[in-house]
């Protein structure tokens, strides 16, 4: 883990940790259980192509796949419009690989723990419905994956920026959101005699928080 990732990962932690050792009133705390939908990819690949066992060259295209994540949430209310949210997922994540010219299909799973940190603001609209969005970082470590590529082919740390907006109403919060990864996953080159592609996670999420 490079000084920079294991630096915004402690100030990330610190974040999630801050009511424990920080005054701060309890009605300006919210904590609850987050879930809901993927739509992630791995950019950089593009379209390519493979060999496959008999020797025929097949197109190969990357594409979207569709996962979950689920979890817990935490928001602290600085004031009636500014806050900060934390949340430690569980997110399943990866690609599509589509092969159009035998019409067949393959997913790449990569599965994280996930800590995504926001600054957001809300808007009041009335009868205890807000509007909200928020921006921040976020962290990722990979746990597991197909065919165990954490650590061999991809690296397990990943760090990024995250953006998300929804409405609130009372304990109900319903958000969409985007992950754009910036660290370069590969371990590797494919061959040595190539450089290694950028390949980065892409995610979009549609979520749903109950907050206690």
């Amino acid at each position: 883990m490079t000084g920079f990732v294991r630096t915004v990962l402690i100030v990330a932690f610190s974040f999630f940790l801050l009511p424990l050792f920080c005054p701060m009133k309890a009605q300006k705390i919210n904590i609850g259980l987050k879930g809901g939908l993927n739509l992630a990819t791995l950019t950089g690949y593009d379209e390519w192509v493979v060999t496959d066992p008999e020797g025929n060259d097949l197109r190969c295209k990357t594409e979207y796949t569709t996962a979950y994540h689920i979890g817990a949430i935490f928001r602290y209310d600085f004031d009636r419009e500014f806050f900060l949210q934390a949340e430690l997922l569980f997110s399943r994540q990866g690609r599509k690989d589509s092969y159009p010219d035998i019409n067949h299909s393959t997913s790449l799973s990569l599965n994280y723990l996930k800590l995504p940190v926001y600054w957001g603001y809300k808007y009041n609209v009335g009868h205890n419905l807000d509007l909200l969005f928020g921006v921040g970082p976020y962290l990722a470590y990979g746990v597991s994956s197909t065919d165990d590529l954490f650590g061999v082919v991809f690296k397990r740390f990943d760090i990024g920026a995250a953006a998300m907006g929804g409405i609130q109403w009372e304990n109900l919060q319903i958000t969409l959101g985007a992950d754009f990864g910036l660290n370069k996953l590969l371990k590797s080159s494919p061959t040595p005699e190539t450089k290694i592609p950028s390949v980065r996670n892409q995610n979009f999420n549609l979520s749903i928080a109950c907050f206690f």
